[in-house]
């Protein structure tokens, strides 16, 4: 189903980062050296282990689960019947496409974002537009409502933060947006499984709270949400769909076929992480995580002073970008120059442009913040010395 260009990308990946040699700088795993949640982790291991035997079905309704998750929100207009599991993001994804693949023909994606968004999309048979919003204060609403209204859109997608550049969108665009959407009977769909890791700005929740709040008012929005993957728990994911009641209801169903059951380690992971009585400890955990990403951030920042590689402004979560003019290398296409990052420099990248941004003369690719910092900093140099040895 992935495009010809990702593909091909991604099986170098999986043949390339079993090389010890080499270093997969936008990988999609963290790494986590200390953490103030581990006996959580091991103890829904050890659940699971202990519960081996048990089914869990994915249309279960999990009425004791989902009132923590309520009880955290607190909102009067909120319920049980808003809220879905999902085996992970990928699911989550997955089952909401479904859902809207019977209901709308037209897609607006604010860009970059997730590949699996455009290309389930294809594989559905939808008209896609695509809206590159990296600029958002350039971003003019009377010019987005006229997209809307002369491509005929059903459906907006928009991934909170920018997907693999870290940058929020702000809080009052996003309700200006679902306005003019709602006017127009458009269904919202947002992706804010990196949500709430603003940097600077203290964590008090770990629900998106403030989103729902204005979401809700407008009945037709899905906002998908995933607290492990902010945690890092690759292993070990879940995600929530937050809806309406009617939506819900077929996203359960839905999931009997595409997700089956969960595993009592991913039950017993959701009692512990939506518990009022870890909520302190995780909260420690994401400031501790949000730290030490803007601490590589300004490092890496601080090494490219001086050299035409452009490293994206990031106000959230754990990845940036980096960009370097694509006159450094011979062959133009973002699949050579990927292979030649590899091969002169030992450096695995996922370039921006499979995520449907246009970064025109540059090569642009995911940095993941919180892998190991002396690698990130020993590429980041190879990088350079590549460069200079380029232009000699």
């Amino acid at each position: 189903m992935k495009s010809l260009q990702i593909n091909s990308i991604y099986e170098n990946i999986d043949k390339e980062v079993k090389k010890k040699s080499n270093f997969f700088i936008s990988d999609w795993n963290l790494d986590i050296d200390d953490t103030y949640i581990s006996n959580i982790i091991n103890e829904s291991f050890i659940n699971g282990e202990k519960n081996v035997y048990n089914y869990f079905s994915a249309d279960e309704d999990f009425e004791y689960l989902k009132q923590k998750v309520l009880n955290e929100i607190n909102l009067d207009y909120f319920d049980i019947s808003n809220i879905a599991f999902s085996l992970n993001g990928t699911t989550a994804i997955f089952t909401s496409l479904l859902l809207l693949e019977q209901m709308a023909q037209n897609f607006l994606l604010f860009t970059p974002t997730y590949f699996l968004y455009s290309d389930l999309l294809k594989y559905f048979g939808k008209k896609i537009y695509y809206y590159d919003f990296y600029n958002i204060q350039d971003v003019n609403l009377k010019y987005l409502e006229n997209i809307l209204d002369n491509k005929q859109i059903n459906v907006v997608v928009i991934t909170d933060p920018l997907f693999s550049i870290g940058k929020t969108i702000p809080i009052d665009f996003l309700e200006n947006i679902t306005k003019i959407s709602s006017k127009r009977e458009i269904i919202i769909l947002i992706d804010g499984m990196f949500s709430n890791l603003i940097w600077g700005e203290k964590i008090d929740e770990l629900l998106p709270t403030k989103y729902l709040e204005f979401l809700f008012r407008y009945k037709k929005v899905i906002y998908i949400d995933s607290l492990t993957k902010k945690l890092g728990l690759n292993g070990n994911k879940f995600s929530i769909i937050y809806a309406n009641k009617e939506f819900i209801s077929k996203l359960q169903n839905y999931q009997i076929y595409t997700v089956g059951s969960f595993s009592s380690s991913q039950i017993y992971m959701i009692d512990q992480l939506y518990d009022s009585k870890n909520k302190n400890l995780i909260i420690n955990q994401l400031e501790s995580l949000k730290v030490k990403s803007q601490n590589i951030y300004k490092l890496v920042e601080t090494m490219i002073q001086g050299t035409d590689i452009k490293l994206y402004e990031v106000d959230s979560g754990y990845y940036s970008c980096i960009s370097i003019p694509k006159k450094y290398f011979k062959q133009k296409n973002d699949i050579q120059i990927f292979k030649t990052l590899l091969d002169e420099c030992g450096i695995i990248t996922l370039p921006l442009s499979i995520y449907h941004f246009n970064t025109k003369d540059n090569y642009a690719f995911r940095i993941n913040l919180l892998k190991n910092k002396s690698k990130i900093l020993n590429s980041i140099d190879k990088i350079i010395e590549f460069l200079n040895c380029v232009f000699v």
